[in-house]
């Protein structure tokens, strides 16, 4: 295994036995407010599959899913565990961990070395504010935008177009803020790789 391939592993599993010691407990605790209203007895999630489909995809998708926010992916994982939510916090763990590698990975790009990148990922693993997109299942919209970006980003650092642009698509489903991923990659292209702005546009389609 050469040095780099270590370096990641390592980071991974201290990233993932951080977010398991800080958020772990959550797994248990009792439902609030969204998760109940949106999830648990959102009667969405209790349909025939192909049902939820046709209406998760039709044009009334506001008023069927309730939240007034475009997230038809995070519909598509409510649904598998609607009536259990302790499988829907442990997905939304693993993805806060997959995000903080993310983070991990995007600054060892940026040209940060290995300790630096690992507080990176360990400043994002641990921000106070991500707490409530954590532990809210209702919430999962941030957390896989997040993930989808951070993973679009990467791809594109790494020169891996199709990759970016399907995340990019992913994001958008997860959640319709994930429009800002563009400007952000035409930044990375203008300040990070010093393109002029018509390569700039050009490289990012």
């Amino acid at each position: 295994m050469n040095e780099s391939r270590a370096g990641a592993w390592t980071a991974a599993a201290v990233l993932v036995a951080v977010v398991g010691v800080c958020y772990g407990m959550t797994l248990w605790a009792p439902l609030i407010f969204d998760d109940i209203s949106f999830v648990r007895d959102n009667p969405l999630y209790h349909l025939p599959f192909r049902e939820f489909l046709s209406r998760i995809s039709s044009a009334r998708y506001f008023y069927v899913v309730q939240p007034v926010s475009w997230q038809p992916l995070v519909a598509l994982t409510h649904y598998p565990f609607a009536g259990g939510l302790a499988q829907l916090r442990l997905l939304g763990l693993v993805f806060h961990a997959a995000n903080a590698f993310g983070v991990w990975a995007l600054a060892r790009r940026l040209g940060a070395d290995g300790r630096g990148a690992l507080a990176a990922g360990l400043l994002f693993a641990l921000f106070p504010a991500s707490t409530e997109a954590v532990n809210f299942v209702s919430f999962k919209g941030h957390v896989l935008m997040t993930f989808f970006i951070l993973l679009c980003l990467n791809a594109h650092g790494r020169g891996r177009p199709l990759l970016a642009h399907a995340a990019f698509a992913l994001a958008l489903l997860s959640k319709e803020t994930a429009a800002a991923a563009a400007p952000i990659l035409l930044a990375w292209e203008l300040l990070v790789e010093r393109r002029d702005p018509p390569e700039a546009a050009r490289r990012l389609w």
